[in-house]
């Protein structure tokens, strides 16, 4: 279903009616995997 895999997030084909078709961007899911060790940065 989803065209143009990224890290960044895909693109998706829908069709609405016949002939009519468009683009939709989906960002990645959140949290990121694998998650951020951040408690190095508070010190």
């Amino acid at each position: 279903m989803s065209d143009n895999q990224s890290r960044l997030g895909s693109y998706i084909r829908c069709g609405v009616t016949l002939g009519e078709v468009y683009q939709a961007f989906l960002p990645p899911a959140l949290p990121p995997e694998p998650p951020l060790d951040l408690l190095p940065l508070q010190e």
